[in-house]
């Protein structure tokens, strides 16, 4: 009896261990790295039913964790939404059961327990079947999360760290227009934005004193002539700072449309100025026929951190 008592005892005091091991992981902004693959969990939209798969780590937002302790288990909440859960989906007890968002209301599907294997990776079960755990199906980009039985793979062991605390709130002026030439006040159907650059030449300067957030959106014209991108052209006088993207790959060049992508070929990048910036258009200018549009608006920071898929370039 005494024998039974101390092995109950001995595996208490494991599951403990494992359990105040993850405590210190718990909390906002958390970042869960596959171990096979060393991609991150990724939610793959923002809306009840979006899937989770693994992804390169490009640090955004919808790539970040909320972890949270229950009474008995974890919730984990996409950092993007904020209400949005990862769900065992349809309440699924079997292998290839996917793994989705869903809006949170604390149902045993979005519980899940989570409890040390040593060397800072941990396995992920689901309360509603706990022979089973988080597998990553695959180790490339994009490859599904579901559940399998565990077999001890490292495709079913995740390391938790706390990603840097995020884009820093920076002081929130108002950018205006306060120079250039050839800008034009934007319009319906054209790039977007408050001042448009169409033309080679046209420029247009932006100004903030104590510092403000903007955006600057490029639009490839692909479909017009070949060559390479030639990038505007800046001049700056003060703080300028490359905050955020939400697009990380872009057609790079014109090919007389001939693109495979062609959601690609817009880009919105944001930037945050205490002082003034010069922007002007220098397609055409490199040898070839390639061109583009810009558009540029005063934003918020409120604005940057909404963006589905934003790439954070100035962490705190």
């Amino acid at each position: 009896m005494m024998r039974r008592i101390a092995v109950a005892m001995a595996v208490s005091l494991v599951f403990l261990a494992a359990v105040d091991t993850i405590q210190a992981q718990v909390g906002n902004n958390q970042t869960i790295t596959n171990r096979a693959s060393g991609r991150v969990l990724d939610a793959y939209g923002n809306s009840n039913g979006s899937n989770v798969i693994i992804y390169s780590n490009y640090n955004t937002s919808n790539q970040r964790w909320n972890v949270a302790a229950l009474s008995n288990g974890y919730s984990i909440r996409s950092y993007q939404s904020g209400n949005l859960a990862m769900d065992t989906w349809n309440w699924g007890t079997s292998n290839g059961t996917n793994i989705a968002l869903y809006s949170y209301w604390g149902g045993a599907p979005q519980k899940y327990f989570i409890a040390s294997v040593g060397s800072g990776y941990y396995r992920i079960t689901p309360s509603i079947s706990t022979g089973q755990c988080v597998d990553a199906y695959g180790t490339a980009n994009e490859s599904n999360v579901g559940t399998w039985s565990y077999w001890g793979g490292s495709n079913q062991q995740w390391a938790f760290s706390a990603s840097s605390s995020g884009l820093c709130h920076r002081n929130e002026g108002t950018v205006y227009q306060c120079g250039g030439t050839g800008w034009q006040p934007g319009q319906s159907g054209w790039v977007g934005g408050d001042w448009v650059l169409m033309h080679r030449g046209d420029s247009v300067q932006l100004c903030c004193s104590g510092g403000g957030y903007y955006w600057r959106r490029i639009e490839i014209e692909y479909w017009y002539g070949t060559g390479n991108i030639n990038p505007p052209a800046t001049s700056v006088s003060g703080t300028h700072i490359h905050v955020a993207d939400t697009q990380g790959d872009m057609v790079s060049k014109c090919n007389n449309g001939a693109c495979t992508w062609c959601d690609q070929y817009y880009q919105q990048t944001y930037y945050w100025i205490n002082g003034s910036i010069l922007w002007t258009d220098t397609e055409r200018s490199d040898g070839n026929n390639c061109a583009y549009n810009l558009g540029f608006k005063p934003c918020g920071w409120a604005e940057i951190l909404q963006q589905p898929s934003c790439i954070i370039r100035d962490g705190c």
